[in-house]
This record gives structure tokens, C-alpha cells and sequence, in this order.
């Protein structure tokens, strides 16, 4: 009811959702949030605009946000129409994934903050790789009790089942981190028991369940994540502190990662073009144009450096002749002052 009051469209949770779904559910998904590049969908903060844009394009019609997000939950569905295998092995993927130890970043790596900022993040803490073997033999040793943890079941199963839907990210699968400790604590709690009491012949086949778990957790199978994304998030920070000399830093580390990130190449344009080096922005702006050439603030801010660099031109070309002028009348005071107005 509030979404329709808001928005005058029926809209049951967000009118993100299809975009969302269409993330972690398309030809070119790997388990993780992919926006496939076909439909020229960039991963910024402006997502939900450009997948608006996008989506009228495509459908030649003016949507509303449910009609966004149908349009974008229905191409996931052709996905899996067009190629059945490929979205099963998807699906089998993310379920691997969501019980890996790394923690997959969608927004902020905390890999990035434990090898840069955080020391803390350096320490052998407590992890996803404790976690979930211990956490996947509570589940089988306290079976025999499963009336009484039924909640705890059905959250951990449902939620998992939720996030499969969609994609793996470290700050999806946070949740299932408290259910993981309390099956956790259950599995210690019983180890130490049967090792007290000396029932060795009971701790076979938590050893393998055990085993088992460490194996699937540490499994080798999720791509490394790089830090270009981070650098320039932490180069936007600069920029908001007027501190130029270090964001142009952390943008050219981005692009020394990852020469073809646009958003590098973007943000040392927005730094020439505020410290009046229209020039260097327009070159910056045209590279990133050739890495996304639907890129439109790149666009539009190229346009309005080349109309600066113009003006900034025509500028100093008058500053040169009211300066002539004044040399030769010295008391020429309309040229003092249409000097003093080309210096603003």
C-alpha cells in the first residue's frame, strides 16, 4: 500500500527487483552480481536509472517501475527458456559459492580494507571456513532434536533457498551467519561431551562430516575479485575532500589493475575539468567513451568541456587585447573593466 501511494504503481517490495533479479540471472551470470554487457547496463550508482532508460528503449514505450522490473525479471526468464543447462549449472554454482569462505564484495571488499587499512582484518578471526563445517555438523547432530530447532531449519533452509534465487554477495549471506553459530556452538558443545566421556566409536562420522565441510568451504573455485572498483571509490572520497593529488593516485591505480574501467578514466576527467584543464578532460572523457560508449555522463561532461575549453579560449584572447589597450590608455576605465570580467 505504501509503495502505491508513493509511486501510484503495485509494486510488492522494490521497484528494483527485476534489475536485481536479472543480475545474478542471465546469459553472462557466474554466480555472482553480473550485469551482462549486451544490454549496456554499467554498475554504478545510477543503475536503476540507466536499466529504466534501457528498458523503454528496448520496449520502444514509456514504462512505469513495475513495468522496469517486469521487463527486466522477464529477460531473466528467456535466459533460462533459451538455455536450460547453463542456468541449472548457475544455480549448482551459487550454491557452491554461497558456502565458500571468501567473501564476495558487491559494494566494498573487505579483503581490500584487511590488506590496506584495517590490521585487525590481518588476525585469525573467526570466519565463513569455521563456520560453516561446524555449523553443517550441528545440523546433523542435533537431527535427533529437529522439533524442537524447526525454526531454525526452515530459516537456514528457506533463506539459503531465497539467495539462490538471486546471487552470492558477502553482505547477502550475512544473516545465515547467526544460525551457522548457534549449530556451531551445538557441534563443539557435543565434541567436547563425547571426547570427555571417551565415545570415540561416536565421533567417526562428524570427523567426516567435518572433513567434508572444510573441503566444500575451501574449495578454489570463485575468481579472485580485484581492487580497481575499491581504488576508485576511495579516489571519489578524495575528490569530495578536494584532495586531487591522492584521488588521481587511486584512479591510476584502478586503471593499472584494470586498464579498461571507464570509471578510472571518468573521475580524472571530472579532476581536469575542476581544476580548469579542459584539455586533459576531454582526452580522459574520450577514452572512457571508447571503453563504454554508452557512458552518458561521460558524454555530457565532454560536451561541456569542449564548451569550456572554447570559452576559456575566447577568454584569454580578450584578456590579451584589454590588456594591449590598457597599456596604451591607461586611463581607459571601460577596459579595466571588461578586463577585471574576463579574469572571473
Amino acid at each position: 500500500m505504501h509503495n502505491y501511494k508513493i509511486s501510484k504503481d503495485f509494486i510488492l517490495i522494490t521497484s528494483e527487483g527485476g534489475i536485481t533479479y536479472f543480475g545474478g540471472n542471465n546469459p553472462e551470470s557466474t554466480g555472482t552480481y553480473t550485469l551482462s554487457s549486451n544490454y549496456g547496463l554499467r554498475n554504478t550508482l545510477k543503475l536503476y536509472e540507466l536499466s529504466h532508460q534501457i528498458a523503454e528503449e528496448k520496449t520502444s514505450k514509456k514504462l512505469s517501475p513495475a513495468g522496469v522490473s517486469k521487463y527486466w525479471f522477464n529477460e531473466s526468464l528467456k535466459f533460462f527458456y533459451k538455455e536450460p543447462l547453463k542456468a541449472i549449472i548457475l544455480h549448482i554454482r551459487k550454491f557452491l559459492y554461497f558456502w565458500n569462505a571468501y567473501e564476495i564484495p558487491n559494494h566494498y571488499s573487505i579483503h581490500f580494507f584487511r590488506d590496506n587499512y584495517a590490521i585487525l582484518l590481518k588476525l585469525p578471526l573467526p570466519s565463513f571456513s569455521w563456520l560453516v563445517p561446524l555449523g553443517l555438523l550441528g545440523i546433523y547432530l542435533s537431527w535427533s532434536r529437529r522439533k524442537e530447532l524447526i525454526l531454525l531449519y526452515l530459516f537456514g533452509g528457506v533463506y539459503t533457498a531465497t539467495i539462490l534465487l538471486f546471487f552470492i554477495t558477502d553482505r547477502f549471506r550475512l544473516p545465515m551467519v547467526f544460525t551457522l553459530i548457534i549449530f556451531s556452538s551445538y557441534s563443539i558443545l557435543t565434541l567436547y561431551e563425547r571426547i570427555s566421556k571417551k565415545e570415540y566409536n561416536k565421533l567417526k562420522i562428524p570427523i567426516i562430516i567435518l572433513l567434508s565441510g572444510i573441503i566444500l568451504t575451501n574449495l578454489p573455485i570463485i575468481p579472485k575479485f580485484d581492487y580497481s572498483r575499491m581504488y576508485n571509490e576511495v579516489g571519489i572520497v578524495y575528490i569530495k575532500q578536494n584532495n586531487y593529488p591522492q584521488a588521481k593516485e587511486n584512479f591510476h591505480k584502478a586503471l593499472e589493475i584494470r586498464p579498461s574501467y571507464p570509471e578510472g578514466y571518468y573521475n580524472l576527467g571530472l579532476i581536469a575539468s575542476y581544476q580548469k584543464n579542459y584539455d586533459e578532460a576531454i582526452k580522459y572523457y574520450q577514452s572512457a567513451l571508447k571503453l563504454d560508449p554508452n557512458y552518458n555522463d561521460a558524454s555530457h561532461n565532454l560536451q561541456l568541456a569542449i564548451m569550456l575549453l572554447k570559452s576559456s579560449t575566447n577568454t584569454q584572447s580578450n584578456i590579451t587585447e584589454y590588456q594591449k589597450i590598457v597599456q596604451k590608455d591607461s586611463e581607459n576605465a571601460s577596459a579595466y573593466n571588461n578586463l577585471g570580467i574576463a579574469y572571473m
